[in-house]
């Protein structure tokens, strides 16, 4: 009976945790768990105007529940010279350098059912060209500062080609959820850094890899994972992945 109790809390806990949507408001498009690739030249003129980029996101609690939420930004791979600051709820933050940074607690969103927030990206790469990887989590004050969702950002910034830029990584995760094993299918041949990591961005897995990969994920404790393949250029994508048990 336990047993039984403690798999229906699981599966209750990681449905609440897709319930949060990310809207790119230039697209509209959803990407929970998902990347947003950007480009920027370095005459592009909202950079020449303000010396920052801006990114805009409108993220909606859809949980049923009323929560407190923050944002925790994660620096994946980005240039030590850049800046960035982020604007959410009822004011603008800069949360310094560190690679692991949050919005202040106490001006968290409280955020009821069905209720949406502006979450506001600036990025200032302070005239240095290159290619950030930052991950912004939806954090659940509520539930021990459970991530609620994430979404990833790589900010090209001043790269000559475009053309390279737009050969993205792709790939996909099946089955998932999974309960024992995953296949992960890359778009191309080319040799790729593989990472898993848990929503506490503990690193349960690094390998490499060729086109597509079993992995082996019964071992894996119930809960959501995050998958990140990396090409010999450092272009990396993200997707979440679910493991029940």
């Amino acid at each position: 009976m336990k047993t039984k109790l403690l798999i229906l809390l699981t599966l209750i806990s990681i449905n609440v945790y897709s319930q949060i949507s990310i809207v790119e408001r230039d697209s509209q498009t959803n990407l929970a768990s998902d990347t947003l690739v950007l480009n920027i030249a370095e005459n592009n003129k909202q950079y020449s105007d303000y010396g920052f980029i801006s990114i805009y996101f409108d993220v909606t609690n859809n949980t049923g529940l009323t929560k407190d939420l923050i944002i925790t930004r994660s620096k994946i791979n980005v240039p030590i010279q850049w800046h960035d600051l982020i604007c959410w709820a009822v004011g603008c933050y800069d949360i310094g350098t560190d690679n692991i940074a949050s919005t202040p607690e106490n001006e968290a969103a409280s955020s009821i059912d069905g209720s949406t927030y502006e979450l506001k990206l600036e990025i200032d790469p302070e005239d240095i060209n290159g290619s950030g990887h930052y991950r912004y989590y939806i954090v659940d004050l509520n539930d021990n500062k459970n991530y609620l969702d994430s979404v990833d950002v790589v900010f090209n910034f001043g790269l000559a080609s475009v053309k390279e830029i737009k050969k993205e990584v792709q790939f996909t995760i099946n089955p998932n959820p999974a309960t024992d094993f995953v296949v992960v299918n890359v778009n191309n041949n080319s040799e790729m850094d593989i990472k898993i990591v848990d929503v506490l961005g503990n690193i349960v897995l690094t390998d490499s890899m060729k086109q597509n990969k079993k992995i082996d994920v019964s071992h894996f404790k119930s809960g959501i994972y995050f998958v990140s393949i990396t090409s010999k250029d450092k272009k990396s994508v993200s997707r979440k992945m679910i493991v029940r048990h």
